[in-house]
């Protein structure tokens, strides 16, 4: 989903968003975070994630494959502790499949 602001600014493309809990997930794969430029660019937008107050979650393809109830159990903790806070005013538009 690509998320924004509520006067319309972008803030980040993630893989999967919670809007009701602020929560995005992330899967960092080695394919596009290896280069010194890659981890720039996904160290920027952790940042810019934190800053809009959003929960940003990392997962690379090897613990989504080997510990995938750790997975959920981490995005269930996220979720529930967004649940109880006000829902961000952040817009996501979902991307194409």
């Amino acid at each position: 989903a690509q998320l924004f602001d509520v006067h319309g600014t972008f803030i980040a493309t993630v893989d999967a968003w919670w809007h009701s809990a602020g929560v995005a997930a992330e899967v960092d794969s080695r394919a596009y975070h290896l280069a010194a430029a890659d981890q720039d660019r996904t160290t920027e937008r952790h940042d810019m994630l934190i800053a809009h107050g959003i929960f940003p979650l990392h997962f690379p393809p090897r613990r989504i494959r080997t510990d995938p109830d750790g997975v959920v159990s981490d995005l269930r903790s996220a979720i529930e502790k967004g649940l109880h806070r006000p829902t961000l005013p952040i817009h996501a538009v979902p991307l194409a499949a």
